[in-house]
């Protein structure tokens, strides 16, 4: 049954809206009255609930006697639907696959004004350091930092960089984690190299092929620069720092 709650979590049903559904799907009809007698919810909840499950095709409903009634949708009818979004969005990926060269000949190419987005708190740059795993880059890295706010976010950046196997560079501050960091790589194309005591910095920095990111663990803001001149630089500057580094 946990399996079965989890694969309906990441179809996204909400915990009760699961709890509705599979009730419904033992019982047959039923009213909101019901239901809610069932699960043990609040009736003004079960309404919210069932009006959400009926809008994402879980649920139809018929009416008795000015009474709504409401029944599990078949779950080969959902399979069927969810197999017919997939098809269309694939079908909509490929058009725009298509047309991409077109859209980008529309860019202005004198709009170099760089885009520039900001992060704050803990959670939104947990997310960013996973999000830096979806093309190859260079980075300076400060393990210790690091571990000590995102020991989580760490674990499943290496976990999803073995996964990828995306080249990546990094060098890394001289600290007591750097040899840890180094020894849960599992990627091979994820090459360290760990940083003279005398050089340290406080901020990491992830250098992009048309971005770069600076992400600021002492005050948890993070920075974002789109603009493939200033990630230039960036890359040329980190080169002569890995070449020396031994």
């Amino acid at each position: 049954m946990d399996y079965i709650k989890k694969v309906l979590l990441d179809a996204g049903l909400e915990d009760l809206e699961i709890e509705v559904y599979l009730n419904l799907l033992k019982i047959g009809e039923a009213p909101v009255s019901t239901i809610a007698r069932k699960i043990g919810s609040k009736r003004t909840n079960i309404y919210n609930v069932t009006e959400k499950l009926s809008q994402k095709g879980f649920l139809s409903e018929i009416n008795k006697s000015n009474v709504k009634y409401f029944s599990a949708m078949d779950p080969k009818k959902i399979l069927y639907s969810q197999k017919q979004q997939k098809d269309i969005v694939e079908r909509n990926i490929h058009n725009l696959e298509e047309i991409l060269p077109q859209l980008e000949s529309l860019k202005d190419p004198y709009a170099l004004k760089p885009r520039v987005s900001f992060y704050q708190g803990k959670e939104a740059i947990g997310s960013l350091l996973i999000q830096t795993l979806e093309e190859p880059f260079d980075a300076y890295f400060n393990p210790d930092e690091a571990y000590n706010l995102f020991p989580k976010s760490i674990e499943d950046f290496q976990k999803h960089s073995a996964e990828k196997n995306l080249f990546i560079r990094e060098l890394l501050t001289y600290g007591r984690l750097s040899k840890k960091y180094i020894k849960e790589v599992k990627n091979p194309n994820h090459k360290c190299k760990i940083l003279p005591k005398r050089y340290n910095f406080f901020t990491d920095n992830f250098i992009f092929h048309d971005k770069i990111i600076f992400i600021s663990y002492r005050t948890l803001i993070a920075v974002v620069i789109e603009n493939e001149d200033i990630a230039l630089t960036q890359k040329q500057a980190f080169e002569i720092m890995w070449n020396s580094c031994i």
